[in-house]
């Protein structure tokens, strides 16, 4: 699955992959439902699955996963929002 995202990234340039919002996009659904980005000791320790799942979403614990706390409430008040509705489709 990486290698869908990877091929685009120049190695030279890292940067760049935050000027390009599809690609970047692509990086972090792939790297968030594949748990590419679980390590221990730096951001979080457990997987997608583990923070958001039917029975108790934790929007805020999944925040950890790409980018620590930050903004972690108003980003968790906003996929409560999406939550919400597509449990109603």
């Amino acid at each position: 699955m990486l290698n869908q995202v990877t091929q685009y990234i120049d190695e030279s340039d890292p940067d760049k992959v935050a000027q390009d919002k599809t690609l970047a996009a692509k990086i972090v659904v792939l790297g968030m439902r594949d748990d590419l980005f679980v390590t221990e000791g730096r951001g979080s320790s457990q997987g997608l699955g583990y923070w958001v799942n039917e029975a108790n979403p934790n929007f805020v614990g999944a925040r950890t996963i790409v980018n620590g706390n930050n903004e972690a409430s108003t980003i968790s008040n906003i996929a409560n929002i999406y939550w919400d509705a597509l449990k109603n489709i």
